[in-house]
């Protein structure tokens, strides 16, 4: 993560009890994930990966995300900007 995704840090799994109220929303939550995930960032990112590297374990191929980045992007934004402002690591 730390390659792609600079300054990322890993956070222990979160209760069950505190499940619920991380999905309240929180402006500043929210104005944060806008600041960190913009989409030039997610696009240098999604870049900056080996193109042909075995997928993870969602099967996704990096070239996949490569090559249709332009009809993607603005989704792949928000997705990463609802995973931080939502505390979400999937």
């Amino acid at each position: 993560m730390e390659i792609h995704f600079p300054g990322f840090q890993k956070t222990p799994p979160v209760s069950e009890s505190r499940r619920s109220s991380r999905a309240a929303y929180k402006p500043r939550a929210w104005s944060l994930a806008a600041e960190v995930v913009y989409p030039q960032a997610v696009k240098w990112a999604v870049g900056s990966f080996e193109p042909y590297k075995a997928p993870g374990p969602d099967g996704i191929q990096s070239i996949l995300l490569q090559e249709r980045l332009k009809v993607m992007l603005g989704q792949l934004t928000k997705f990463f900007r609802a995973n931080i402002a939502l505390r979400y690591v999937p």
